[in-house]
C-alpha cells in the first residue's frame, strides 16, 4: 500500500471520527435542552400547558431518554468500531451492521424523532465498509427509509415532539441562542456528510485507477514472462542441441579416428600378416560397434555406454585400452584418487574429456606416448586432470570443436582449461568439487 493511499484512508478515517464527534455533542445538546426545559416547566408548576401545547404525553422521563440515549449511542459507536477491524466473518459482519442500524433506530426514537443526524453516520459507515459487499443496497435502503421517517409523522404510534417546542420555553433571547446552536450543529453534521461521502467516492475511484493500474502491469508482466518463456525454450534447444553435437562429435571423433589408425595400420600388415589383418579388423569392427552403441546412447540423452556399466576409473582405463589396442599408442595412466566415486554429471565431463584429449593427441598431434594423470589440489578442493603428449604440438593453438566443447563442459562446472603446445600439447583442467561430488 502506497503512502498517497495510506494517507488517504487516515484522511476518511479522521472525518468520520469528527462526524462521530459532531454527533455525539448534537446529541447531548438536544439532551440537555429537554433535560433544563422540563425541569423548567416542573418547576414552575407549567406541565399541563407544556402537555395541551405539544398534544402528547412523552412516553420516556427525561432522565431515562438521556440514559437510553447515551447507552444506545456508545453501543452504536463501538459495533462500528469492531466491525471495522476487518477481522470479522461476513456473517459477523451483516449481524454487527444490524446491531448498528438497530441502534441507529432506537436513538432517533428516544429522541423523539428530534434529529436523524446520526442516520447520516450510519449511512457514511455502511458506504465505507460495505462498498465491495452486495449487502450495501440492503442497509443503505433501511438507512434511508429511517432518514424518511424521521422528517415526517407517517408512523401513528410515535408523535415527534421536536426540539422547537422545548425551545419556545425560553426568552427571545435563549430561544436565538439554542436555535443557532442546533442549526450549527445540523449544517456542521451535513457539510462533514458530504465531505465524508464526497472523500469516499474520490477515494474509489483512485483505487479503480490502481486496480486498473496494476492489472495492465499485470498483464505486460505476463507478456514478458511468456516471451521469456519462449526464450528460455528456444535456449533449452540450443543447448540440447550443443550438448547433442559434443556427443556425437566426442563419441564420433573417438570412434573414427580410432578406426582410422586401425585401419592405417591393417593395411601394413595385410601382405605381411594376414592372421593379424584379420585380428585388427576384428578389433575394429568391435570399435565401430561401441562407437555406434555410444552415438545412439547420445541421441537418447544417456551416458556413455562404459559409465552405465563400470566406475569411473574402470571407463578410464577400458577406454585408454581401446586406443591403444588401435592406434599402437603407449598410454600411461595415474590415478590416485582410487578411493572416491564423483556424482553422475562430473563422471561424464571427466570420462569426455580424457577421451576428447586422446583422440586430439593421436588424430592431430601423432603422438606416440600419452600421459593422463588424476591428482587433488587444495587439501582435495579442486581435482586435476593433466593430459600431456610427446607429438608434434602446436605453437599457435586455434580452438576448435574439440576444445571448445571440452571448455564449455569444464566451464558447467565452474572450472578452468588451459591448454599448451610448446612441446608436444598439454591439457590441464581445474574442476573444483562442490558439496556432494564426492560421494
Amino acid at each position: 500500500m502506497n503512502t498517497k493511499k495510506m494517507n488517504y484512508k487516515h484522511f476518511i478515517f479522521v472525518l468520520f471520527l469528527v462526524l462521530v464527534c459532531i454527533n455525539f455533542i448534537h446529541i447531548e445538546f438536544i439532551g440537555m435542552v429537554i433535560y433544563a426545559t422540563t425541569n423548567k416547566i416542573i418547576a414552575t408548576q407549567q406541565a399541563s400547558e407544556f402537555i395541551q401545547t405539544i398534544g402528547a404525553i412523552p412516553y420516556f422521563s427525561y432522565t431515562q431518554t438521556i440514559v437510553l440515549v447515551n447507552i444506545f449511542f456508545f453501543l452504536f459507536v463501538a459495533l462500528m468500531f469492531i466491525e471495522k477491524r476487518n477481522t470479522t466473518t461476513p456473517i459477523q459482519s451483516r449481524i454487527l451492521t444490524s446491531l448498528s442500524f438497530v441502534c441507529c433506530a432506537l436513538i432517533v426514537y428516544f429522541l423523539q424523532l428530534s434529529s436523524n443526524s446520526i442516520v447520516l453516520l450510519f449511512i457514511v459507515f455502511i458506504l465505507y465498509q460495505h462498498r465491495d459487499n452486495k449487502d450495501l443496497y440492503i442497509f443503505l435502503g433501511l438507512a434511508i427509509l429511517l432518514y424518511m421517517i424521521s422528517n415526517s409523522n407517517i408512523l401513528p404510534i410515535i408523535h415527534p415532539i421536536p426540539l422547537s417546542e422545548y425551545i419556545l420555553w425560553y426568552s427571545s433571547k435563549g430561544k436565538l441562542v439554542l436555535n443557532f446552536i442546533d442549526s450549527a450543529l445540523n449544517t456542521l453534521n451535513m457539510i462533514l456528510f458530504i465531505l465524508e461521502i464526497f472523500s469516499i467516492m474520490v477515494f474509489e475511484l483512485d483505487e479503480n485507477k490502481r486496480i486498473k493500474a496494476l492489472n495492465e502491469e499485470l498483464q505486460n508482466l505476463n507478456k514478458q514472462l511468456e516471451e521469456y518463456a519462449i526464450l528460455q525454450e528456444k535456449m533449452g534447444e540450443t543447448k540440447e542441441r550443443n550438448r547433442l553435437a559434443r556427443e556425437i562429435h566426442d563419441t564420433l571423433g573417438h570412434t573414427l579416428t580410432g578406426l582410422s589408425v586401425g585401419i592405417d595400420a591393417a593395411i601394413v600388415i595385410m601382405d605381411i600378416d594376414k592372421e593379424a589383418t584379420k585380428k585388427q579388423l576384428s578389433i575394429l569392427s568391435q570399435t565401430a560397434r561401441q562407437g555406434l552403441t555410444d552415438v545412439r546412447r547420445s541421441v537418447e540423452k544417456l551416458r556413455p555406454d562404459a559409465l552405465e556399466r563400470f566406475t569411473l576409473k574402470e571407463a578410464l582405463e577400458r577406454l585408454i585400452l581401446d586406443f591403444e589396442t588401435v592406434s599402437n599408442v603407449n598410454i600411461k595412466f595415474v590415478y590416485h584418487i582410487d578411493t572416491v566415486s564423483f556424482q553422475q554429471d562430473m563422471d561424464e565431463v571427466i570420462y569426455r574429456i580424457v577421451q576428447e584429449g586422446l583422440t586430439n593427441a593421436i588424430r592431430h598431434g601423432k603422438a606416440k606416448n600419452i600421459f593422463v594423470s588424476f591428482a587433488y589440489e587444495d587439501n582435495k578442493s579442486k581435482l586435476v586432470i593433466i593430459i600431456e603428449d610427446d607429438g608434434i604440438g602446436c605453437q599457435h593453438i586455434e580452438e576448435g570443436f574439440g576444445l571448445h566443447h571440452m571448455k564449455e563442459r569444464i566451464e558447467i562446472l565452474q572450472g578452468r582449461l588451459q591448454v599448451y603446445g610448446y612441446d608436444g600439447f598439454i591439457i590441464i583442467a581445474e574442476i573444483p568439487l562442490r558439496t556432494g561430488d564426492i560421494t
